[in-house]
This record gives structure tokens, C-alpha cells and sequence, in this order.
């Protein structure tokens, strides 16, 4: 099922719109593409839990800041992402930084250049998404937080190099990105000889961008719900 529906244009089809177009080849019924979930209990215990352990006090007031992901090539540079949480914090910002499994130490790197940012890592997805969902923002790398935080009405701020902002971005204005300007940009490539496009995003630029976007978005309440 192809995702670029657009030929020859600069566009994509957001991943969720894809996986639903499959479904309903396969006999599955039409909903609309933009995600949500349900916070169950059970999730959102352990995500106040896993909030606590990080020493973050006033969730509805704290940024999530994302530094790592899955490519390296679509990766804020880490001094990047450190200046920026300074910026946030002298904003009046708290911040937490959110890594996955084996990048520990990128976010004690990341506390160690921004003192004052707090550091959470989730033993699974539900105490992640527990975590994420009450949230003032999220900002970063396009990853699973990212994508998680979307589907709770987090508003969120993302960084695109190599990946197709189209691809991975609903049509919503709560959820908003910076993308290079470069002519290779959303190449898909994991490695690259050069790699100028997320290093060029520069610091001065993502922080007012992202303070922008804060003075106009809030989060919406997370559902809960007696699921699993």
C-alpha cells in the first residue's frame, strides 16, 4: 500500500491514513485517521510513578524533550538539544528528557550540558504512555514518544531531516515541525556521508519556534479507561 499518493510532489500520505486505507481493502470499517488513545488506570499509575522517580512535580508544566531516536541521520545533535533545554527552562519551562531502552547515558549526557532537566526512561510502553499523556508539550526527535503524545493531544514540536514530515505529522496545527531546507531532505537514508540537515537547524531558531508554539497550544485532558 503506497504511501505517496502524489507523484512528482513534495507530499505524503500520514502513516496512520496508509495503514487505515489498508484496513479497509482488507473488509475493516472507516474511522478517521487521526489517532487517540485511552489512558487505561493501570497505565497511568505507573506513569505518574515513573514521573515521580524522575523528580518531575508539575507534569501539566513540563516539556518532554526527546533527543535520541531510532536513525542517528534524523537526530538533533545533542548539544542542540541541550541548549534548547536550557532556553526552556530560563522560559520558565521545566523539562524532562525521554530516552528508550540503551540511551541512558545519552540522557545523562544531555542532564550533565543542561543541569536542571530531569530524565525518565520507562520500563514499557503503557508507564511510557502514562507518562507522555499528562504532559505540558513534547518536543524533539519524530519517534514513538513523539507519536504517543500525539494521540493524547499533547502538542508536540519535531525536528525532520532525512524522514518525510508529511509522513509521520497529522493535519493539525497542534502538532508543528521544522524541517531542513536542504535539496536531499526526507532521503530516508540511516547514514550519510555528509549529514548537514538536522545540524543546520540551528538552536536560536528551533528555541523560538518552539516558544511560539507553546504561547498558542495546550494539551487536551487525557482519557482514561478501564482497559488493559
Amino acid at each position: 500500500m503506497p504511501r505517496v499518493q502524489h507523484p512528482g510532489d513534495d507530499q505524503r500520505e500520514y502513516a496512520a491514513a496508509s495503514l487505515l486505507r489498508l484496513a479497509i481493502a482488507a473488509g475493516g470499517a472507516t474511522v478517521p485517521a487521526f489517532p487517540r488513545l485511552t489512558l487505561t488506570e493501570r497505565a497511568r499509575r505507573a506513569g505518574a510513578q515513573c514521573l515521580t522517580r524522575a523528580g518531575v512535580t508539575e507534569p501539566g508544566a513540563t516539556v518532554g524533550l526527546v533527543p535520541a531516536g531510532s536513525w542517528a541521520t534524523k537526530t538533533w545533535p545533542l548539544s542542540h538539544a541541550a541548549l534548547l533545554a536550557r532556553r526552556l527552562q530560563d522560559s520558565g519551562h521545566p523539562v524532562v528528557a525521554i530516552g528508550g531502552p540503551g540511551e541512558d547515558h545519552v540522557l545523562a549526557r544531555l542532564s550533565a550540558l543542561a543541569p536542571g532537566t530531569r530524565t525518565l526512561s520507562a520500563p514499557d510502553v503503557a508507564a511510557l504512555a502514562g507518562a507522555i499523556a499528562p504532559l505540558r508539550a513534547l518536543v524533539g526527535t519524530d519517534s514513538g514518544p513523539r507519536h504517543l503524545a500525539v494521540a493524547f493531544g499533547v502538542p508536540t514540536y519535531t525536528w525532520f531531516g532525512p524522514a518525510h514530515p508529511g509522513a509521520w505529522t497529522p493535519d493539525e496545527p497542534r502538532h508543528g515541525y521544522w524541517r531542513t531546507s536542504l535539496p536531499c531532505r526526507a532521503c530516508e537514508l540511516t547514514a550519510c556521508p555528509h549529514w548537514n540537515c538536522l545540524p543546520s537547524l540551528s538552536v536560536d531558531e528551533a528555541s523560538a519556534r518552539v516558544l511560539e508554539h507553546l504561547s498558542h497550544w495546550q494539551r487536551q485532558p487525557a482519557r482514561t479507561g478501564a482497559g488493559a
